[in-house]
This record gives structure tokens, C-alpha cells and sequence, in this order.
């Protein structure tokens, strides 16, 4: 009985510390063949004011979609006066993380 404890034991250690080495696949990677796998982002983010969701991010994600940045309220705040700042960072954020922007 003790041995295949012991047996079971040692098996258990060895496939524990084997799926332990992998490298740990993101969403984008793991479905780069089947499509595109997206987040809204908001200015905090795209700014580069949030360490911890670009990093999220960046593993996971292939394509964004601005959350508020380019809605037309957002774009246009009065009638005839255009703001593209916030809109042309989140355009620089995702080119720089290598991702799809849609919208």
C-alpha cells in the first residue's frame, strides 16, 4: 500500500511541476486562428495611466474598441469644434500593442 502511495505520489509531483513549466497561452493566442478577441478601452487605459489592464490586455487581447473616446459627443462637444486628442491615443495605443482597432 505504501508503495503505491508512494507511486501515486511521485506521478502526481512530476505532471504538477510539468504543466507548471508551460507558458501560460492568452485568449488572443489561443484562438489566433479562429478570430479576433476584443476589449473596450477606456482614456485611463489608453492614456497608459493603468499598468495592470494594459498588461491584461496586451496578453489577451488582438482588438479594441474605444469605450467612450470616439463617440460623437465625445469627437465633437460643440457644434464645429472637433477634439481627436483622446481618440488619437487610443489610435497610438493600439498600434504600439500591435492590435486591431474597430469603430
Amino acid at each position: 500500500m505504501k508503495l503505491v502511495y508512494s507511486l501515486t505520489l511521485c506521478l502526481g509531483m512530476g505532471l504538477s511541476t510539468s504543466m507548471c513549466a508551460q507558458k501560460e497561452v492568452g485568449l488572443k493566442d489561443a484562438f489566433k486562428d479562429n478570430f479576433l478577441i476584443g476589449a473596450a478601452v477606456n482614456t485611463t487605459i489608453s492614456s497608459g495611466n493603468d499598468a495592470k489592464a494594459t498588461e491584461v490586455i496586451r496578453k489577451h487581447f488582438n482588438s479594441l474598441v474605444a469605450e467612450n473616446c470616439m463617440k460623437s459627443g465625445e469627437l465633437q462637444p460643440q457644434e464645429g469644434v472637433f477634439d481627436w486628442a483622446e481618440a488619437d491615443k487610443l489610435v497610438d495605443y493600439a498600434e504600439k500593442n500591435n492590435q486591431v482597432l474597430i469603430g
